[in-house]
């Protein structure tokens, strides 16, 4: 699956999102982050994966979220866990 990756411009790291479509064919938006350590936290490197709580909703329901030890890394995993059933996902808590 070929993903389009855009830069997000807002935060304290790099950040990256993209739209694709998950194995049962419903659109989701794939988020990747490197955020580095800083006096609030350790760095945080992962993925997030959104749905729309109905078909012309907003992007608000996060689906997945898994951390990673890169940004490509993690836009690599985004892409490919969208690629499989949904069920296969780790669950959010």
């Amino acid at each position: 699956m070929n993903v389009e990756w855009k830069p997000r411009p807002k935060g304290p790291g790099q950040a990256f999102h993209a739209f694709s479509e998950d194995a049962a064919g419903e659109r989701v938006e794939l988020l990747a982050y490197d955020f580095p350590a800083n006096q609030l936290g350790p760095r945080m490197c992962a993925f997030e994966i959104y749905g729309r709580t109905y078909p012309a909703g907003s992007f608000h329901d996060q689906l997945a979220r898994v951390e990673t030890g890169s940004l490509e890394e993690a836009m690599h995993a985004a892409t490919e866990m969208a690629a499989k059933s949904g069920n296969s996902w780790p669950k959010v808590l």
